[in-house]
């Protein structure tokens, strides 16, 4: 795994996800919606949008429910990782999301953000369980999560819309 010149940040604090660059972080995100990537979101978001999205996951942060570790290439965005906890009668589990950017996968950068994001879910949001899913043909990231511990527990049948088709979203749980 070589992440050499890339700097990890685990974002513990809600005002320090706020200092980061709303645009930036617009521009990350909706990169991937351009490329039809195998994410939910499937419209751009504008700077509104991303500012509001911004101010609710800061005081996720700060509630001890939501963090993220980013991945920098200097100044750029090069890859996001996010661990929720559950609430309620689920609090012991955590879920996560994850996203490379296009010209940074392949070089070990999402099993890095994947591996702190995980270490930091057990460790601040006090997670038990740790779960993870994807878009039936992204082969890419069944095979980090396999290689990661993760197996697959449910196949949500025809669950998620993409490119004009109804495919499976697999749900994964890690295997201690």
């Amino acid at each position: 795994m070589e992440t050499k010149g890339f700097r990890f940040e685990v974002i513990t604090s809600g005002q320090r996800f706020l200092q980061i660059d709303s645009r930036m972080l617009r521009d990350f995100i909706n990169s991937f919606i351009a490329e039809n990537a195998f994410i939910m979101a499937d419209k751009k978001f504008s700077l509104d949008q991303e500012k509001k999205f911004q101010m609710a996951k800061a005081k996720e942060i700060d509630s001890k429910s939501r963090l993220f570790v980013l991945c920098w290439k200097g100044k750029v965005l090069a890859g996001n990782a996010e661990a929720r906890k559950g609430s309620f009668k689920e609090s012991h589990n955590a879920s996560f999301g994850l996203v490379v950017g296009k010209g940074y996968r392949g070089m070990g950068i999402g099993e890095k953000l994947l591996s702190m994001a995980m270490a930091q879910a057990r460790k601040r949001l006090k997670a038990k369980c740790l779960w993870i899913d994807y878009i039936e043909g992204n082969g890419p990231a069944r095979k980090l999560y396999g290689k990661m511990g993760f197996r697959e527990v449910a196949r949500m049948k025809g669950y998620v819309r993409h490119g004009g088709r109804y495919i499976d979203r697999i749900i994964m749980k890690y295997a201690e």
